[in-house]
C-alpha cells in the first residue's frame, strides 16, 4: 500500500514538512540529521541526502522536515523529496 504524503510550508523559506499517514518513529521522539554523514544509519534520511540541495533532515513521529540550500528552489526539489520518501518509507 502506498504511503500518503502531505507537504506543509513553514515560516522558514528553506524548510518544509512532509507528513506521512504512518508513524516513522515513536511519537514524542525525534531524529536529527544535520548532514549526509550523520544520516547513514537511517534509510529515508540517507536517501534524501542523495538529492541535490538537501542540507538537513529531521524525523519526528510521522513527519519529516527537510531544509534545502539557498540556491535550490522547492519547485525542483519538493517532488523529488516526496518520491524519495514514498520509495523508502
Amino acid at each position: 500500500m502506498a504511503v500518503k504524503i502531505d507537504t506543509t510550508p513553514t515560516r522558514t523559506e528553506n524548510l518544509i514538512t512532509f507528513t506521512l499517514d504512518k508513524e516513522l518513529i515513536p511519537p514524542g521522539t525525534g531524529l536529527s540529521y544535520p548532514n549526509k554523514e550523520t544520516a547513514q544509519s537511517h534509510s529515508i534520511a540517507k536517501a534524501l541526502f542523495e538529492l541535490n540541495g538537501v542540507e538537513s533532515v529531521w524525523i519526528l513521529g510521522n513527519s519529516i522536515q527537510v531544509s534545502k540550500s539557498d540556491n535550490i528552489r522547492w519547485a525542483s526539489l519538493k517532488a523529488k523529496c516526496v518520491e524519495t520518501i514514498a520509495a523508502t518509507a
